[in-house]
Order: C-alpha cells, then structure tokens, then sequence
C-alpha cells in the first residue's frame, strides 16, 4: 500500500491551472472524483467551464485567485493512501447508484415542471409555429430539417415532432435526478446543455437517431439512385461527453 503523499496547497493550485484535473489526479494516483474532493476539502478553485478550450486559442480568462487556508493545517495537502488506491467505483456517489431509490424513470404521466424544460417547451412550440414550407432546404436535408430545436440559450434537444412530448419528459426526469445528487444544470448561450458534476463539467444532448434511406428517381428511361439521406427513427438517444 502506498504511503501519505503531501504537497503545498499553493503548488497543487498551480498544476491545476496548468494542467487538466484528469492528468493531475493521474500523477497522484487517484480518481477524478477523489482529486474533486480534495479540492473541496481544502480549498482550491479549479478551471470552471469551458477554460481549456479557451487557452488553446489564446482567450482563457485569469486564474481564479487561491484564498487563504481557513486553518494553518490546511497548508499542505495530505492525499491518504486509502484515497491514492481507490477508484471511481469506490466512491459513495458510485455506490449509490445501485440502490433502486435511486434509479431514474420517466412516467408517461411526468409533469414539466423545472425551469430549463418549460423554457423548452415554449421554445419548441414558437419555433414550429415560425417554420414555413417556404424556406429552402437541400434535398439531402430534408429528413433532418424534420427535427425540432429548441434554439439558443435553450436545453440540447433535436427530436421530430412526434417525439417532442418524450424528450422533454426525459430532460425533466433527468435534471431532476442530477440536482437531487447536489449536483447542477445550465444552459449555455449558444444551447449547450452543461452538467457539472464534483466540479466536472459535462455536455449532453438529447438527439433522434437517424437513418439512411436510398431513394430512386426515374429519369427518362435509367433509372438513379440518389445519394442516402438520413431519414428520423422516432428513437432518441442521450449523448455526453465531458467538457475540457
């Protein structure tokens, strides 16, 4: 078993702002989840959203200034040798998930009731009221522009029309459960759906599968086959992936 490793608040605040927390909690030998809670235990701010993207093309804001210890033994951070060895399935937030309370279901009958998913709903009724048959849309297109958005500064959904109703049951259900564990949702300006989670941030999006399907034109006495346009499924599919 490995034995205590200690190193100054101040030098772990620095590797944090020059590293990405993932390769930081490698080189102590710990999770993510551990290398959350040490910095909750002691103190020190991390990059918030979208920080690495930023300083990969020169605009990240200034590091968020480290504040004093709130006691002199909080100077030196102490990785225990329990934390250095465990994993992500170790932690309490894992484990939880395997007690039934704590599954997410979404009931046909769920009531639309948080902040994000009503703003939604009302995005996606106007937006379909402004389409027009008028608006150009490339052939190829034509399924895809079926699928419904909400817009910016809204949830991450584009589902067609019949599964409308599904979608935002799901994202109800789903944000409910995330923010019942203390964790948080947001919306960016540009419609991005953020979930950070023990100072992680997480992109999702609620997406319609789609399929391709080969179309025949008759022109004349041959016969064409059209490129493959992707065609809904009526199937949705939530993706994520974390944010760096």
């Amino acid at each position: 078993m490995r034995q205590e490793t200690t190193v100054p608040r101040e030098q772990l605040y620095r590797e944090l702002w020059t590293e990405p927390a993932q390769v930081v909690a490698k080189r102590y030998g710990i999770s993510d989840v551990g290398l959350a809670k040490v910095c909750r235990r002691y103190g020190i701010p991390k990059p918030g959203l979208g920080y690495w993207a930023q300083r990969q093309h020169g605009k990240a804001p200034d590091p968020e200034p480290l504040p004093p210890a709130q006691e002199p033994a909080l100077e030196t951070v102490v990785f225990q040798a329990g934390e250095q060895t465990g994993t992500n399935a170790d932690a309490p937030e894992y484990r939880r998930e395997k007690d039934p309370e704590w599954r997410i279901e979404v009931p046909a009958d769920l009531k639309l009731s948080h902040a994000l998913v009503t703003a939604a709903d009302v995005a996606l009724r106007r937006r379909r009221g402004e389409k027009s048959g008028n608006q150009p849309v490339r052939w190829n297109d034509r399924y895809r522009a079926q699928l419904s958005r909400p817009g910016c500064e809204c949830l991450d959904i584009a589902v067609s029309k019949p599964l409308i109703p599904r979608a935002l049951r799901i994202m109800q259900a789903l944000i409910a459960a995330v923010e019942r564990r203390g964790y948080s949702v947001s919306v960016t300006p540009k419609g991005k759906t953020i979930i950070r989670v023990l100072d992680e941030d997480f992109q999702i999006a609620l997406n319609e599968r789609l399929k391709q399907v080969q179309v025949k034109h008759t022109y004349g006495t041959g016969v064409d086959l059209a490129p493959w346009p992707s065609s809904p499924q009526n199937r949705s599919r939530l993706q994520q992936r974390r944010r760096s």
